[in-house]
């Protein structure tokens, strides 16, 4: 999270600065971090550009359009990129080499609002406007033996459905994935699974964005007031305030 211009992880009460690449995420002035899961390299997300570091270098992203989305990192070191209201495609690029465009057959004319990479990097999830309402859709990840990404799957069932304007998406493990929706003015956290059914898991005033954390222990939701929340039995305890940035992992 980013909070007083200090990007890190939340320990004891304070945000202590993330080694490396701390500093240099806070310099780039960030409307959205995706940090690698083995926090090596994370990628900015500042206006329309996205940027990859490692703390000592920048490398340019390509994006699908002038709104780019947070990108997901998967674990073999691709980002993944789409950008606002852009479906039928989606870049995958390993920093420094030439992006993939793949097709995203089934997400022809419909406007993402979120894209995940679960963390095993075996799916994709996109979060969608659905009428009134939200929708996760789940396909498979082709790659080749060297774990270069060369398919998505022409199917990609509906997975999920709730009330509410869509938010934001994120894994929080290899199985289940977490939705925010806006319903009146709180925003709804549903947790669903690839053909398992979903559950309610509470509201939190003013929600904005929600971050999985690599973990289903760290789930988190942050409201328009910058105020953090983590999970506590069937609802949401405030646990920080002053946040800027809710990073996702991965």
């Amino acid at each position: 999270m980013l909070s007083h211009g200090v990007f890190g992880s939340l320990l004891a009460g304070k945000v202590e600065a993330l080694p490396k690449l701390g500093r240099r995420i806070a310099e780039l002035r960030p409307d959205g971090v995706t940090v690698a899961v083995d926090r090596s390299s994370a990628v900015v997300r500042s206006g329309g550009t996205l940027t990859w570091t490692d703390g000592s270098q920048e490398i340019d992203i390509p994006t699908a359009g002038a709104q780019p989305l947070d990108p997901s990192i998967d674990r073999f070191g691709y980002v993944w990129s789409s950008a606002k209201g852009v479906g039928g495609s989606i870049i995958a690029v390993k920093p420094g080499e030439d992006p993939i465009t793949l097709a995203v057959p089934w997400a022809a004319g419909l406007r993402p609002v979120g894209i995940r990479v679960s963390p095993d990097g075996v799916r994709l999830a996109m979060l969608l406007a659905d009428g009134d309402g939200s929708t996760v859709r789940v396909s498979g990840i082709v790659r080749d033996a060297h774990g270069r990404p060369t398919a998505v799957t022409a199917q990609g069932p509906e997975q999920l459905w709730t009330s509410g304007a869509p938010l934001d998406v994120d894994w929080s493990d290899a199985q289940h994935f977490a939705v925010l929706t806006r319903v009146g003015e709180a925003g709804k956290v549903t947790i669903g699974a690839p053909r398992q059914f979903s559950a309610e898991s509470g509201s939190v005033a003013g929600a904005t964005r929600l971050s999985g954390g690599g973990s289903k222990a760290f789930l988190r939701v942050l409201n328009a007031d910058g105020r953090l929340f983590a999970g506590q039995g069937i609802g949401w305890q405030p646990q920080f305030e002053d946040v800027q940035v809710l990073a996702k992992v991965g």
